[in-house]
């Protein structure tokens, strides 16, 4: 107020003086006097510090990720877990119901299917030198292999001249070999009929 007091004063000496320069100082003046009305009515209002806004945490924070990464791969192995239990028990209902059936090979047919089963490589390759295979034969064989080698991986029936009639009897044994990759079928003497038969075996 004081300031404000000694600008009017001042106002009233420059008026005093010459024409257009009075006029020039009356006005600049005028203007310091409002710049420090303002100034006096907000003291502080240039030095202040403005406050920042305060912001919301944005996604989560080390704890919270870890936790959840933590959760995510607990329920990708329990998943695992369940899908490999139910697996097992699918295996053992399939292996249950296979074994109350009645073995259709002796005991000495499932010495001679033991020998050319490879334990090491999983792979049965089913006798050439051996006599033609006959359907019955066949089925023995499909048999032996849903009971005791479930595990086989390969099996090898090249060259054998199945003929159709054989080769729908091995298509059929297919369903129970559930962690067979590779079968072996050339020489086989195959029309379009056991093609088609061997298609539908698979899924």
């Amino acid at each position: 107020v004081k300031m404000g007091a000694a600008l009017s004063d001042l106002e009233k000496g420059l008026v005093s003086g010459c024409g257009c320069c009075s006029d020039r100082r009356v006005q600049g003046a005028r203007q310091l006097n409002t710049g420090f009305k303002n100034a006096a009515y907000n003291p502080r209002q240039n030095l202040s510090t403005p406050e920042k806004p305060v912001q919301e945490p944005r996604g989560m924070n080390s704890d919270q990720a870890r936790k959840k990464a933590e959760e995510e791969v607990a329920a990708k192995k329990a998943a695992e877990e369940a899908k490999a239990k139910a697996a097992a028990e699918e295996e053992a209902r399939k292996k249950a119901e296979a074994e109350a059936k009645p073995k259709l090979y002796s005991d000495a047919e499932a010495e001679s299917f033991w020998q050319m089963y490879d334990k090491s490589t999983k792979t049965l390759t089913a006798g050439k030198k051996l006599p033609r295979w006959s359907a019955e034969r066949l089925q023995k064989l499909m048999d032996f292999l849903a009971r005791e080698t479930r595990d086989v991986t390969k099996l090898d029936m090249d060259n054998n001249e199945l003929g159709d009639a054989g080769v729908a009897v091995v298509a059929q044994g297919l369903a129970n070999l559930e962690k067979l990759e590779e079968l072996w079928m050339d020489g086989n003497k195959m029309t379009a009929k056991g093609v088609t038969a061997m298609e539908e075996s698979f899924p």
